[in-house]
């Protein structure tokens, strides 16, 4: 049962990661590139890295805190997570929430900001959302 389920764990990791391939082909608009977009609202900044190394692992975690405690100081700023993929995932992901996309903007045009940012490991992928733009849903309590 445990070698099923582990295959099984192994195919949907392995979907998913192509599947975020595909989603970051050479068509998709990188973050950078999407700056000029009209603002329209929240906004959700949202990058992946696959990294093996548990050093390595730290390495982000370290100097990602170090850009995450210069971002909320940033007007605009609403929070920041740091997240690894559950059991043996080696996928990161790294997300910001934003008042707006001016903010956002206004935060990496801040020469210390951007520095600490290309400190980071290089990213599997990187993409600003409109928060909740083709819906929302909330837990209704009882």
């Amino acid at each position: 049962m445990n070698t099923n389920k582990s295959t099984f764990i192994k195919v949907i990791c392995t979907c998913f990661f192509i599947f975020l391939l595909l989603g970051c082909a050479p068509q998709h608009n990188y973050a950078f590139k999407q700056f000029n977009a009209k603002n329209q609202g929240v906004v959700l900044s949202i990058q992946g890295y696959v990294i093996v190394d548990t050093v390595k692992v730290k390495n982000l975690e370290e100097r990602w805190n170090i850009l995450a405690d210069k971002m909320s100081k940033k007007p605009g700023f609403i929070a920041c997570y740091l997240s690894k993929g559950v059991g043996n995932s080696k996928l990161i992901l790294a997300n910001s929430k934003w008042q707006d996309l001016e903010s956002l903007r206004n935060a990496f045009s801040d020469e210390k900001i951007l520095k600490l940012e290309n400190e980071l490991p290089k990213k599997q992928f990187e993409h600003l959302f409109t928060l909740g733009s083709l819906g929302e849903h909330y837990k209704v309590s009882n």
